[in-house]
């Protein structure tokens, strides 16, 4: 198969789960045989036009960067478009497979996209992402001139968001969700029909994520104290990744649990509320923020780890980091959130917080603190994942479905 896929970002270019979700799905998808290109944006000038990446063409369309709402929507369609139209010249494509909306919308509406077959991953509702922020930032920030603006734009940004992927869904024969949480809210908001949709997980790079024997020398190369107890959390600073209630509950976690420590790795715009947080609850020396981890640094953190948390609050369409840290042989906790409900309870339920809440986190963090865990635990948890998330797996399923949604495109246009 000739397969494009349509993005606004991808790894390595860009970091984060959608963004390592396309790479490595490209390059596996390459490894079985078929033809990939990753159409995204050019995000940085020092990226170059095109160039191959691990046996995956990258092509990138011009974009140039903006805080303006109502261009940078612009910029992504256009460019897109105008990147397709232009691929065209060259190539005919079996598969569109797109991952962002207006990029998507931008390729999807050349009528030469409808000779092939579009197809949809829906991550998680474009536009639900930002209607929790906002609304979580309007109830914890202070009313400012610039925050009037924003608050009156906010109404007509979610509708031109939500409208744009309904459209795209509504044109594609495929939609891929990561989780059973995201099929009902593709039926909810989008009213996809269930036989457009197909339930497959997100993968895990099981080369790169992977146990191993010398933990204790990771530990002591990360400055970690051989007596503490560590746990770590990587997400980005943003208010619906519940990282407040998880500060607060170490709180309660540190009065059972004195050897606990708390390391948050990421960026966003929550850093430096969670940082006056962890100084008015006296936590400096339990708590600390790590800031950005270097990807090639990730696996390490998640060994040295004797638990990893995933505390979010509202909208978990999968958990990257949740299979990534398990994968590695690091037991996770987290809340029943969306995607995270799904890959933890099919492991253990012990491994999943009863609420969202600081009492409910803390709780779940000491009854395995304060218990013996099983000795296979780390062991049990690494052989799942990798056999489960292993992205050769993902990657063989994703392309029998295309496969068998290509052939009855093919029939129907006989």
């Amino acid at each position: 198969m000739n397969i494009l896929m349509v993005c606004s970002g991808a790894y390595p270019d860009e970091i984060g789960g959608a963004h390592t979700y396309v790479y490595e799905l490209a390059r596996h998808l390459a490894a079985l045989g078929h033809r990939l290109t990753i159409l995204t944006r050019r995000s940085t000038p020092a990226l170059p036009s095109e160039e191959m990446i691990d046996g995956v063409r990258y092509v990138r369309y011009e974009y140039h960067d903006t805080n303006d709402p109502v261009r940078w929507r612009y910029r992504l369609y256009h460019g897109a478009g105008k990147a397709f139209e232009s691929l065209l010249q060259t190539q005919r494509f079996d598969i569109i497979h797109a991952h962002w909306p207006h990029p998507a919308a931008g390729v999807f509406d050349h009528p030469a996209a409808d000779r092939a077959l579009r197809v949809y991953t829906l991550h998680a509702p474009f536009f639900e992402e930002e209607q929790i922020e906002a609304a979580v930032l309007r109830a914890e920030q202070p009313l400012t001139f610039r925050g009037m603006l924003k608050r009156m734009w906010v109404p007509l940004s979610l509708f031109e968001k939500r409208r744009t992927e309904r459209r795209v869904l509504r044109r594609c024969s495929l939609v891929f969700v990561l989780s059973r949480f995201m099929k009902s809210r593709a039926l909810d908001y989008f009213n996809v029909p269930r036989h457009k949709l197909k339930v497959v997980a997100g993968g895990v790079d099981t080369r790169r994520f992977c146990p191993t024997d010398q933990r204790e020398t990771i530990r002591k190369k990360l400055g970690i104290d051989a007596e503490k107890k560590m746990l770590l959390t990587v997400r980005r600073l943003v208010p619906r990744m519940g990282l407040k209630n998880l500060v607060e509950a170490m709180k309660i976690v540190k009065q059972r649990a004195p050897e606990a420590t708390l390391l948050i790795g990421g960026t966003g715009i929550l850093y430096d509320d969670l940082e006056k947080q962890i100084r008015e609850l006296t936590l400096t020396d339990t708590v600390r923020l790590a800031g950005f981890i270097p990807s090639d640094d990730l696996a390490d953190h998640y060994r040295a780890a004797d638990y990893f948390i995933m505390p979010t609050e509202y909208l978990e369409g999968f958990g990257l980091a949740t299979v990534e840290a398990m994968a590695c042989g690091t037991p996770a906790l987290g809340t029943p959130v969306g995607g995270t409900g799904e890959i933890l309870a099919d492991v253990d339920r012990g491994l999943l917080f009863s609420g969202t809440s600081p009492s409910d986190i803390a709780d779940g963090i000491l009854r395995h603190l304060c218990s013996k865990a099983p000795a296979d635990l780390r062991a049990r948890v690494a052989r799942y994942t990798q056999l489960i998330y292993g992205w050769t797996t993902v990657a063989r399923c994703i392309e029998e479905v295309m496969l068998e949604a290509l052939r009855r495109k093919e029939v129907e246009q006989r």
